[in-house]
């Protein structure tokens, strides 16, 4: 698909959350979506993308009192509640066909969570939570995380030229290099949706030798 694609400009992000999805819809529900033969979203993703857009003001919104009542109220209507419930139904329909199927030929996460569902495992919805954060966070994340790894490697030719050569021994395992850049990716652009959020105490912190007054949020990188 991609070598028709040589001499036209090419969105590699959309293209690395269609591979990332087709891994983890395969991993997680023994299915994959099929996107990279056609080179196109499934609908799921779509859909995903599309409620993604709400987080940045749900976070924001709770730094203000008003604001983030106002957007509590908003939630509840019906037309989006709606929207929401129609997403995690559409999850649950997966699950519900996958649990309801023989284990596949290639191990999944549900047949591990399936085998291993003892009166002390999880619930059906819990289940279906679950599935919707590894198939959303590994497919997401990983995509976000390997696009931005492209594009500081594209912004720094050395170290383009350094990571091709790790690629051209074939060695994935002993790939150092790679490794070292994805990491540095992971710091600079962590891929986690939302963030870590902390507030000070009463009398404020000193972190890292400045003082920070009190009821200050700060945001934590994972890195």
């Amino acid at each position: 698909m991609l070598d028709d694609r040589t001499d036209t400009k090419t969105d590699i992000n959309k293209w690395f959350n269609i591979f990332t999805f087709d891994i983890m819809s395969h991993l997680t529900f023994g299915e994959s979506f099929a996107s990279l033969p056609t080179g196109e979203l499934h609908p799921f993703t779509i859909d995903f993308f599309g409620k993604m857009k709400i987080f940045p003001m749900i976070y924001v919104s709770r730094e203000y009192g008003l604001v983030n009542t106002l957007m509590k109220m908003m939630m509840k209507i019906p037309s989006i509640a709606r929207q929401q419930e129609e997403y995690f139904e559409a999850t649950k329909a997966m699950v519900d066909k996958r649990m309801s199927k023989d284990p596949p030929d290639q191990p999944d996460f549900l047949g591990y969570i399936m085998q291993n569902n003892t009166e002390k495992g999880m619930n059906k919805p819990e289940i279906d939570g679950t599935t919707t954060v590894l198939l959303n966070a590994g497919g997401q994340e990983t995509a976000t995380c390997l696009s931005s790894t492209v594009y500081y490697l594209l912004s720094n030719i050395p170290a383009l030229r350094a990571a091709q050569e790790d690629a051209a021994k074939n060695d994935p395992a002993n790939a150092a290099y790679i490794s070292a850049a994805v990491n540095e990716a992971l710091r600079l652009h962590p891929p986690v949706a939302g963030n870590f959020q902390r507030r000070t105490g009463k009398s404020g912190h000193v972190i890292d030798g400045t003082y920070v007054p009190p009821n200050v949020c700060l945001v934590l990188s994972i890195l």
